[in-house]
């Protein structure tokens, strides 16, 4: 799904996939005979446009599901290709405003906050084309993103809409106020330019949690003959530099479980105490409540410590890498040394009669055959201490579970450590 991956619109925004093939108008068949201009002026036949010009829906049923027919943005034509830049504060708030229908082009697209990792999601660096196709309250798109040398692209469309949404909604909660919005996306329409203002979810996948959201911003220019007309494309932002200090959201002691918290921007992961391995640590994590609908901590208690080594273990890591062809059986259990782990590793031998299931693999976290990106600390660092922006070290098994585990995968978000999941194909 390209740009639209793992994401659910929220907060500001909402966006439903569609299929290239659906065929079916999103308006009426009782107004299937007007133009845009009349059904405009009809509206619901009750609604007339509000103080900022916004009709409330040129559909006779606003809530109604929106039914894709994106082959009208097919023929809309590509701007020139724009580079996803990095947004400094808070996002801008939606003005609403009257919408000219007609195509358009991507001029400028802006991330606030930081895309959750392992999606598809737009990072700041992306490459993007995006060209809308806007008939009444309806916007149908098309879109190319490029990023590490790899283009998706797909289309999917959207009711504009001038109401600001919750988080709640998007996150599947029900409750008293609370109407499901995914089809709509906020939106600034001024002149010939229309502004999306779109948020997404940020998961915490290894706990199947939320815990913040991150926003786009994207201008859109009105299509016309004169193309010098059109903004000069972003230029690409810097992400979060590094810092020197522990995340001041996260508190000095660990907090007690539903104390309130202000994920902006997402993540705030926090690890107190633990060994030197990173083991035993109380884990706090800024999430959205599934009681009240609020972001509150989820406190996790330590989990066990580092086990002393069994009399099995070798008394030095040398000694035990120096052991790889002795043990291929499972038996032998894993030894913890300052320089990393050494544990008896899955091979995939299971599918092949009387081949070993695993192989004795010695992991230094100082370097060597540790697999870790150069800049890597070790021991691991706990959640929510500084770190150089960009930088991601996977601490686990590697994407398949191929190596001995020095921990969990870690990622450096907002000059921050947060946990991460390796991303891989696994046969």
């Amino acid at each position: 799904m390209g740009r639209f991956g793992y994401a659910v619109w929220v907060t500001l925004s909402f966006v439903v996939a569609c299929s290239s093939a659906a065929k079916v108008p999103a308006r009426r068949t009782a107004d299937a005979g007007l133009t845009t201009s009349e059904r405009r002026d009809a509206g619901t036949g009750t609604q007339p446009a509000d103080a900022n010009g916004y009709v409330p829906a040129c559909d006779p049923d606003p809530t109604a599901r929106v039914t894709c027919q994106s082959g009208s943005a097919f023929y809309v034509p590509w701007g020139a290709e724009v580079v996803v830049a990095q947004g400094a504060g808070t996002p801008p708030l939606p003005s609403n405003g009257t919408i000219v229908p007609g195509s358009y082009a991507l001029v400028s697209e802006t991330l606030y906050g930081s895309a959750e990792p392992n999606t598809t999601s737009m990072n700041v660096g992306d490459r993007v084309k995006r060209k809308l196709s806007v008939d009444c309250d309806i916007a149908y798109e098309v879109y190319t993103q490029s990023s590490d040398g790899l283009t998706t692209s797909g289309n999917n469309c959207k009711r504009l809409a001038p109401r600001p949404l919750v988080v709640a909604s998007a996150s599947g909660a029900m409750g008293p106020g609370i109407t499901a919005r995914q089809d709509e996306a906020a939106y600034t329409a001024r002149g010939d330019h229309l502004t999306l203002v779109e948020t997404y979810l940020y998961w915490d996948r290894r706990r199947i949690s939320i815990v913040g959201s991150y926003t786009y911003v994207s201008d859109f220019v009105l299509v016309s003959s004169d193309a010098s007309d059109e903004p000069a494309p972003a230029d690409a932002g810097t992400t979060a530099p590094a810092t020197e200090e522990r995340d001041p959201r996260c508190p000095a002691s660990p907090p007690s479980d539903g104390d309130p918290c202000s994920p902006e921007p997402s993540p705030i992961e926090c690890e107190y105490g633990g060994d030197a391995f990173g083991q035993c640590a109380t884990f706090a994590e800024c999430a959205l409540s599934n009681t009240d609908r609020t972001f509150r901590f989820q406190v996790d208690a330590p989990d066990q410590c580092t086990p002393t080594n069994a009399t099995e273990c070798p008394a030095t890591f040398d000694e035990a890498a120096s052991l790889a062809a002795q043990y291929a059986d499972g038996s032998h259990p894993a030894c913890h040394y300052a320089e990393g782990v050494c544990s008896c590793v899955a091979t995939g031998g299971f599918m092949i009669p009387g081949a070993p299931s695993c192989h004795w693999t010695c992991r230094n976290g100082r370097g060597g055959n540790a697999a870790l990106d150069p800049g890597c600390p070790w021991p691991r660092p706990l959640a929510g201490d500084p770190c150089p922006a960009g930088l991601r070290c996977n601490y686990d098994g590697g994407d398949c579970g191929t190596m001995p585990s020095l921990g969990p995968g870690m990622l450096c978000q907002n000059g921050y450590w947060a946990f991460t999941l390796s991303a891989g194909i696994c046969f």
